[in-house]
């Protein structure tokens, strides 16, 4: 039925909240998250030209300070749910703040995304505070992390550089 909504409305993009609760089975079963994926990506997206955004989220550190370094080891459940995104993006924020960090983790649209933060103001909204000068790259297993300077003026990074 979903698919003759998305037929009969024309619709471009779905927004799923949460992940763990728009699937059958367990969002930590790799075979349960593979037959998701290949539904979106063959009948939704290949077929129907629609595009989808799930939000989801990382594994419960408690009440403990914002990391400064996230990576896609902590994105909850399967291997497959990182494996999968074309972009991952992690918002942070520190228990009583109203600063949130927003850090770019996978994307295939630019290399060297900016972390940024925001602030909420008053009327629900959010203005921009700044970025990093440098990007923390991660490093899998046993490598080491090294340090980038922002994107070159004129290249996409740049563009897309708040």
């Amino acid at each position: 039925r979903s698919l003759k909504f998305i037929d009969r409305h024309k619709i471009d993009l779905i927004i799923i909240d949460s992940h763990g609760l728009s699937m059958y089975g367990s969002i930590k079963n790799d075979d349960d998250v593979k037959r998701l994926y290949s539904f979106l990506n063959e009948d939704v997206r290949a077929a129907r030209n629609c595009g989808y955004v799930f939000i989801h989220h990382d594994r419960k550190q408690g009440n403990v300070e914002v990391k400064t370094l996230v990576d896609l080891d902590d994105v909850f459940g399967s291997r497959y749910i990182s494996a999968n995104a074309q972009t991952v993006v992690h918002i942070a924020q520190k228990p009583g703040s109203i600063r949130l960090r927003i850090h770019t983790m996978k994307t295939r649209m630019m290399v060297g995304a900016p972390e940024i933060e925001v602030e909420r103001t008053s009327d629900r909204g959010y203005t921009y505070v700044g970025s990093g000068t440098e990007i923390e790259r991660y490093q899998p297993e046993g490598g080491t992390t090294e340090s980038k300077q922002k994107p070159d003026a004129g290249s996409i990074g740049a563009v897309l550089d708040f």
